[in-house]
């Protein structure tokens, strides 16, 4: 039976969550339409975009562990509000996968991760005479857990479960760089970006059960944040 401080943390996450999905919606649904009627010189784009990457685990114990990156794929759509021909700003909604992989004591473990993340990109395009323009872009994210597992095998063995104790918010910084070809309404787009994790990605258990990440019998939760770098491509619809 779950301790009333557990049941505090849930109840915080659940509440957490909502406020997430409402601002995520805001941002996508709402801002779009009344930001272009207020400025009817602003051009807003929008699109969809998806690619690979490669993440892995920072932090005191991840560092003293060892640990691998682990390959994903990212996939979702953007809204790009023109403020000027140079600066714009990008909220994205993407399912991201993350994780890592390590080699403890006989075992090859991988942590899977899978977040819907928002981030809120500051983008500044160094114009162009022709159709391939450069730009650098940096801004906040907010992940929101979708799945979290963990599986170790070593030869004749094997075995996989839901991490209960992973948090069910994130939040991160990202920041990179890319190219856009094209004119008007026909746009690609390549970026690269890096995502630094800010917050730890579990949480610490007063009676650890079997499906939590701890590091010791305390319950207290291991010191990892997610990072990793994303190559993806875009284009306009």
């Amino acid at each position: 039976m779950a301790t009333l401080r557990e049941v505090k943390k849930r109840i915080r996450t659940v509440v957490s969550t909502i406020c997430s999905i409402f601002l995520i919606a805001t941002t996508i649904l709402v801002l779009p339409e009344s930001f272009v009627a207020a400025q009817e010189s602003v051009k807003a784009e929008k699109g969809i975009v998806g690619g690979i990457s490669v993440t892995n685990l920072s932090g005191n114990d991840a560092d003293s562990i060892g640990t691998d990156s682990r390959t994903g794929a990212i996939a979702g759509g953007f809204y790009r509000y023109n403020i000027s021909p140079k600066i714009a700003i990008e909220p994205q909604l993407l399912i991201s996968m993350k994780g890592a992989k390590a080699s403890a004591l006989g075992f090859d473990v991988d942590l899977k991760l899978t977040y819907l993340e928002l981030p809120v990109l500051f983008r500044f395009t160094i114009p162009t005479q022709g159709n391939v323009s450069p730009s650098i872009f940096a801004g906040p994210s907010v992940g929101i857990k979708l799945r979290s597992k963990g599986s170790a095998t070593s030869p004749g063995f094997s075995v996989e479960a839901d991490l209960e104790n992973t948090k069910g918010i994130e939040l991160g910084l990202v920041f990179g760089g890319g190219i856009t070809v094209g004119r008007n309404d026909t746009k690609i787009f390549l970026d690269g970006k890096y995502n630094l994790g800010l917050t730890n990605i579990f949480d610490d258990v007063i009676n650890p059960g079997p499906n939590d990440l701890v590091k010791d019998a305390a319950g207290t939760a291991p010191d990892f944040k997610n990072n990793g770098f994303t190559i993806s491509l875009g284009i306009m619809l």
